[in-house]
Formats: C-alpha cells, structure tokens, sequence
C-alpha cells in the first residue's frame, strides 16, 4: 500500500502505521460539511518521489488561500495547537478570516504569573459547563492585537495551569461567544469518529494511493450527501 509512514496517533497515544490526511470543515447555519483534504507525506517519501515536501502547516496554508468567500461573509477559522503557527494565523489574516486557536501552556506566557484569583471572570457556555477564564490583549505576529484567554474548569489556584488557552482574533466577541464558536470543534471531532466508525473512512484495501484518494472523494461526498439530507 503506497504512501504509508508511522505517524503519531493521540487516541492510540503511540505512532501508528497508516496514511495521514489533512482536512477542512466547514459548519455553517447548523450545516456540517467535510470540505477539502491534503495527503501529508513525509519528507523522506517526497524526496524519493522527487516531489515537494509540504508540513502540515503549508498543506493547511494552501487550503485557505483556496477557500471561497464573498465578501458579506465573516470566516472564523478554528483549529487546535497542532496548526498554530505564525504561518497559518498570517495565511488567514490575509484572507480576512478571524482565527480561534488553543496555544500549547509551554508556549504560553507571561501574564500567568501576575494572575489572582479575584481576575478571573466565570464563563457559563452551553452545554459545556463553567470556566473561569483570564483575558488580557497583546500583539502577535503581524496582528495588532489579539486576545487571549487563560480557561480553568477546575478550581483555581496559584500553582495550577490553565487547561484550555485560546487566541481569538477578532477583539469584538465577548467571552462566551469566543469559547461557545471555539467548542464547534468538538461537535466536527464527533463527527469524524462516526466518519470513520460507521462510513468506514479508514477501511480500505486498495495499493495504489490513487484509488484510496478515490475512495476518501466517495467517502466526502458521501457524508456531505447525508448530511444535506439530514437537513431536509
């Protein structure tokens, strides 16, 4: 089977042998659709097909800069700590599109030291529970400003992490609307396990990669066509 590499799984929480995709999602008025994929492959594979190596964050690049949108339309692009990186905040930016990401704690930040208990706001999204969140503003990148949000579910103290950290782009949504659209993710996670439990997205047994990029295609518009049903 072509394009095959270890490649590390967190629901397996070791590195698995298989293909690696990465995919768009787009939710919009309570529709959920499977947009767009890249095959990821490593740079050893590329280098012996002589063909270009793209990370995941340049194949994540190239399926914004390709992402329609008129110009009435506001884009929240959402995305874990894997893809959060100066390249693809920037990519959106020059697409117009407001970004909503978590930021890995190692990589965060200074304010946490300065934060009492007293600063924190509680924070009740549907469906979710209640946060008792830390905002504060600063510059990054090529962005002004941004705000972030330093999130605690459980209690507060002064030695405790914060165990969601999220970046927001777009300095006009309050606190709850920021972690309510942050939290659709979840909803498309859900999704692909029932993409792959009940479509069978990972069951195949093809060799050549073309056909399993064929079947991955039927595999889409299969899930897009239910869902477009669903709607009905």
């Amino acid at each position: 089977m072509e394009a095959l590499s270890f490649q590390y799984s967190h629901e397996e929480g070791k590195s698995v042998w298989c293909h690696n995709l990465v995919i768009t999602h787009v939710v919009s008025d309570g529709q959920s659709y499977a947009f767009d994929f890249r095959p990821y492959y490593q740079s050893e594979y590329c280098e012996a097909r002589r063909i270009p190596f793209k990370s995941k964050n340049d194949l994540a690049v190239e399926m914004i800069e390709i992402f329609p949108v008129n110009d009435d339309e506001r884009v929240y692009f959402l995305m874990d700590s894997w893809y959060t990186s100066e390249k693809v905040v920037n990519a959106c930016n020059c697409k117009g599109f407001q970004v909503i990401v978590t930021i890995k704690t190692n990589r965060l930040i200074c304010a946490e030291q300065y934060i009492r208990k007293s600063d924190l706001r509680s924070v009740t999204v549907e469906g979710q529970g209640v946060y008792r969140v830390y905002t504060y503003e600063r510059p990054v990148s090529e962005i002004e400003n941004v705000r972030l949000l330093l999130s605690w579910k459980d209690d507060y103290t002064t030695s405790s992490k914060p165990q969601v950290c999220l970046l927001c782009t777009d300095p006009s949504l309050d606190l709850v609307t920021i972690q309510r659209y942050y939290h659709v993710r979840r909803n498309i996670e859900t999704g692909y396990r029932y993409f792959k439990e009940l479509l069978g997205f990972d069951q195949y047994q093809l060799l050549s990669f073309m056909g399993i990029q064929r079947f991955w295609a039927i595999q889409f518009l299969t899930q897009n066509f239910l869902e477009f049903q669903r709607q009905d």
